[in-house]
């Protein structure tokens, strides 16, 4: 579903991604709850990183109140996960021959934070030197918008229940050779 609508001009990509799992290909999916819904086009918005037109952007923030802020968080990081692999393999093709261009490794992590009392996510990219498609100027966006996620200013507010949500969110990019 990551690569379902790259065909759609750029204006439209996150609007027709957040109505996929409601109105769209995924609405006749049997056996999903309205919360795996939510979470799955609030991913699938995430992906396409643009803004949504004045009447969508309530819609999306439906969505998040529908859901626990945690939920609202996580959605945004595998979103944002998966704006930066749509980067980096825009066609959606991984030839097996070859070195995959990116390796994740995540892991959960002690003395994270500005002062180091918090726990968090430490994420390490391992990708190749020399691809044009992983270069800095390539994906240098992704991976800050990635990291901003666990900042106190993005945290996922839900407002009507008035709680916060945040972990703070390290990445690390090892260049290996090919």
């Amino acid at each position: 579903m990551m690569y379902n609508h790259c065909n759609l001009p750029k204006d439209v990509r996150s609007l027709n991604a957040l109505l996929a799992p409601l109105t769209g290909v995924l609405a006749c999916a049997h056996g999903s709850s309205h919360t795996e819904r939510a979470i799955l086009a609030l991913v699938l918005c995430r992906r396409w990183n643009a803004d949504l037109a004045p009447p969508y952007h309530l819609l999306c923030e439906r969505l998040k109140a529908i859901l626990k802020p945690h939920e609202v968080f996580w959605a945004n990081y595998v979103g944002a996960l998966a704006l930066l692999v749509g980067i980096v393999y825009p066609a959606g093709r991984i030839d097996d021959l070859v070195r995959p261009r990116l390796q994740f490794h995540a892991e959960w992590s002690d003395g994270m934070g500005k002062k180091g009392y918090s726990e968090g996510v430490r994420l390490e990219i391992k990708c190749l030197e020399n691809d044009p498609m992983t270069a800095p100027t390539s994906i240098n966006e992704a991976v800050e918008d990635l990291e901003g996620l666990g900042k106190k200013k993005y945290r996922a507010f839900v407002r009507h229940r008035d709680k916060k949500f945040v972990v703070p969110i390290e990445v690390s990019i090892d260049r290996v050779s090919q």
